[in-house]
């Protein structure tokens, strides 16, 4: 049983797709970048396969792709950007757990998409998908001619191609005046307690977010009025605290060394159930860039995700869900007078 879903933002569409197999976790991800055991199924691999490598993908048929590799996180996550000539920049996001006695696969493939080529997209992974299961049960590997392929699935992926779902998992921009605000949001299972303390305690924050200066204050102390200073691999922020509601709201201001002008970060917690809603909204930020400045909020609250699950993110966890969010964020636009 397979699950099909087409989402979309204000600049993507992304084609969804889930499916369990009776395999182990481990032998579904080597049937994903072992190169003997992808040839049966997807196509012939040439080039470097580790983390950061380009490599070739020929499907055969005259159907190639290059693929760079942002993230290999065995056997959890494989994150590449895609380009092939009929389109040339979209990002894929593999997620590989287990299920019980199964092995879940979500799989999307992220872009700016027309109608057709989401079509297109989403029966050419199903039927990859078919072929992977085949290969993973042992039987032999079924490679359908493509007239075949849509006959099947055009039933199911005509009406998600041109209807799709709105998708609103991704940060956004929205003009105010000459300036921008972008917003974000994620729901953790975690405490609002630990998760205030995951944003406020200097050690904490230097274990997913930055080395962070912030004069000596700690996790529920009076931080109104404090200054801070974060030091990331890009460079560096600072501003000053002004207002904070212990365990639910921090105002502050926030300017890059770089910048001219600042900008004020508003974050916000929210009990949902056992966890925690986090919001940001950077009020008074530049138009220019603010597509990145989306991103960027978007692959910190995937960090703390990751901090918060009791492991350390890695400079290349960041780059794959920026690169994810860098598809979907819009890039803001003033509108002609």
């Amino acid at each position: 049983m397979i699950e099909r879903a087409v989402l979309k933002t204000d600049r993507s569409r992304c084609v969804s797709l889930r499916r369990h197999y009776d395999s182990t976790p481990e032998d579904v991800w080597e049937a994903w970048t072992s190169p003997v055991r992808l040839r049966r199924w997807l196509g012939e691999v040439t080039g470097d396969l580790s983390e950061g490598g380009t490599l070739t993908l020929d499907m055969g048929e005259g159907e190639s792709a290059t693929i760079e590799i942002i993230r290999c996180d065995a056997p959890h996550r494989l994150v590449v950007n895609w380009s092939d000539p009929n389109v040339p920049d979209t990002t894929a996001h593999l997620r590989i757990s287990a299920d019980g006695e199964r092995t879940l696969v979500e799989f999307e493939h992220i872009g700016h998409l027309d109608s057709d080529a989401t079509r297109s997209f989403g029966e050419g992974w199903e039927d990859f998908l078919d072929r992977l299961g085949e290969l993973l049960a042992g039987s032999a590997v079924t490679s359908r001619p493509w007239d075949e392929v849509t006959a099947a699935l055009d039933p199911h992926w005509n009406p998600l191609a041109e209807a799709p779902t709105r998708d609103d998992r991704w940060p956004t921009v929205t003009p105010d005046g000459a300036r921008v605000v972008i917003a974000a949001h994620r729901t953790y299972a975690a405490a609002p307690q630990n998760v205030w303390n995951a944003i406020t305690d200097p050690k904490r924050l230097g274990a997913w977010f930055a080395d962070v200066d912030t004069s000596d204050s700690g996790p529920g102390d009076d931080q109104e009025g404090r200054s801070w200073r974060a030091v990331f691999t890009n460079g560096a922020a600072a501003g000053t605290i002004r207002e904070c509601t212990t365990g639910r709201e921090l105002v502050t201001t926030w300017k890059w060394d770089h910048e001219d002008t600042g900008s004020v970060l508003h974050v916000a917690l929210e009990p949902v159930g056992e966890g925690t809603l986090l919001r940001i909204e950077q009020r008074d930020a530049p138009t220019d860039g603010a597509s990145g400045y989306g991103a960027g909020w978007y692959a910190m609250l995937a960090s703390l995700t990751i901090h918060l699950d009791g492991r350390k993110p890695t400079e290349a966890d960041w780059e794959a869900d920026f690169a994810l969010a860098q598809r979907t964020v819009a890039p803001f636009t003033r509108a002609r007078s």
